[in-house]
């Protein structure tokens, strides 16, 4: 409910001017019985003055008594009321001119491991783009921390932009999974943009504990397309490498990789609620403002994309895009 402190103010007056006007009705009638009482009993002491005027002067001054004392009680109670008033209009005045703390990305973090149970701390994804026709290898790096509670099952999501046929097994055949402990994948289909990995983990990750986790993917040449003319044949205007958080993550690496002296066109990020590409303005105004997006040439002299999110919100899609050069 929205705050209006025009009519907060106005309210505040309305009273200012009621217990004024209180406190003036007051004064005067005790103006008019309780200093004639007084007055009367004191000539009432000076001078002989029938029973029937002493009775009068006696009423009067008793009222005049009783008026004083209630001017007394009520004087203290409007002073509470008017301090507690003036603590009121401070109140509506601090929150209508300071808007309320917004949780940090590190405080939803701590929700959200809190809720969920489990983190994916240090999420490192590279994909790389090896070869000119598409050929790309995907290094995967994470610490698997145990929040509140165990951790038996794990999943990951992974995107590829083009289906070159064959099997699923055979597109997203996983090779070099380290780990201390057992881990056994499984994989299946989400959609045809979208794999899902399946780990069991034995023994499972006791609450409390971390387990790093890392593996690699080789997928086949025609899983990016590498020129425009490509690209264009596939109904596709770009090519985009995104990643789903799915679980909370102290930091985010998702980096791509390019082929020597291929250098795409229009490079940026994005981030998006769905693979519909509806933007999330403040995330991506965060990544702006901390410059958390960008592009280098690494050692090797080929050209790479690189996102590093400190906090990656649950539930966003992370987006690395660029149009094929023709």
């Amino acid at each position: 409910m929205s705050i209006d402190p025009s009519k907060h103010l106005k309210d505040k007056d309305i009273v200012n001017e009621t217990i004024r006007g209180l406190a003036g009705q007051i004064k005067m009638w005790f103006a008019l019985f309780a200093v004639p009482a007084l007055v009367l009993t004191g000539l009432s002491i000076l001078t002989d003055l029938s029973p029937a005027c002493v009775a009068i002067i006696t009423i009067l001054a008793g009222a005049g008594t009783v008026a004083l004392v209630f001017i007394i009680i009520l004087k203290v109670a409007l002073r509470d009321a008017v301090e507690k008033a003036n603590s009121a209009r401070t109140l509506i005045q601090e929150r209508i001119h300071k808007s309320e703390p917004v949780p940090s990305p590190r405080v939803w973090y701590q929700i959200a491991a809190s809720s969920i149970g489990v983190a994916k701390d240090n999420l490192s994804i590279i994909t790389d783009i090896h070869d000119l026709d598409g050929t790309t290898e995907a290094r995967v790096s994470m610490d698997v921390r145990a929040v509140t509670q165990d951790v038996r099952l794990l999943e990951h999501h992974y995107s590829i932009p083009n289906f070159p046929g064959g099997s699923i097994e055979d597109l997203v055949k996983l090779l070099d999974i380290r780990s201390a402990h057992k881990v056994t994948p499984k994989t299946r289909q989400q959609n045809e943009l979208t794999i899902i990995y399946s780990f069991e983990i034995h023994p499972r990750v006791q609450r409390g504990k971390i387990l790093p986790l890392s593996f690699r993917r080789e997928s086949p040449a025609g899983t990016y397309a590498m020129t425009l003319q490509e690209s264009k044949g596939r109904g596709e205007d770009d090519q985009v490498k995104y990643l789903l958080v799915r679980y909370p993550s102290n930091h985010l690496h998702s980096e791509v990789i390019f082929p020597l002296g291929y250098t795409p066109q229009g490079h940026t990020f994005d981030v998006w609620f769905g693979t519909g590409r509806v933007r999330h303005q403040p995330e991506y105004t965060r990544i702006e403002t901390d410059k958390a997006y960008q592009e280098k040439y690494i050692e090797d002299g080929r050209f790479s994309m690189i996102l590093d999110v400190e906090y990656p919100c649950v539930g966003l899609y992370y987006v690395l895009r660029w149009n094929p050069p023709k």
